[in-house]
């Protein structure tokens, strides 16, 4: 058929280097969902469940003749079709009004980011595990070992 889906045993690196990162630093296999989607599973979807959240990679093959909003992925600047879909206006998404989030989705509730970091215990974001990412992974990741001590 043209989906395969399987939950398995896997190791998180295997479909992205860090994919691991922001689900803890636990070594070895983790439960994980992979589908392939296209006759030639040219769509590849992988969840990695985490403890409060998850990761997801999509990765997929070029296809001729493929094209969209973000180009032809032939690494052709040049020739992408920006306006594939005419004219839009400048909005956080460019999916029509009956696809949008439902009411209060975007309202905040709870702290600001900087709240959490600034009341967060010095022991949690030196045990956090993210010593050796990039720095903009590292702060990702160590919010996110703030948040679930908050819980």
């Amino acid at each position: 058929g043209d989906l395969e889906a399987a939950l398995e045993e896997r190791e998180p690196q295997d479909f992205a280097v860090r994919a691991r990162s922001t689900i803890g630093t636990a070594p070895g296999l983790h439960p994980s969902y992979a589908f392939e989607i296209g006759v030639e599973r040219t769509l590849q979807v992988h969840v990695l469940p985490g403890p409060d959240l998850a990761n997801v990679v999509i990765t997929m093959r070029r296809v001729p003749g493929q094209s969209g909003l973000c180009g032809n992925f032939n690494c052709n600047q040049e020739d992408d079709e920006v306006n594939i879909m005419g004219e839009f206006e400048a909005s956080p998404s460019a999916f029509p009004p009956q696809l949008s989030s439902p009411a209060g989705w975007r309202i905040r509730t709870g702290p600001s980011p900087d709240e959490v970091m600034a009341t967060c215990p010095d022991h949690v974001k030196q045990s956090a595990g993210c010593g050796d990412l990039a720095e903009a992974e590292k702060r990702s990741c160590i919010f996110d070992a703030c948040m679930r001590a908050a819980r």
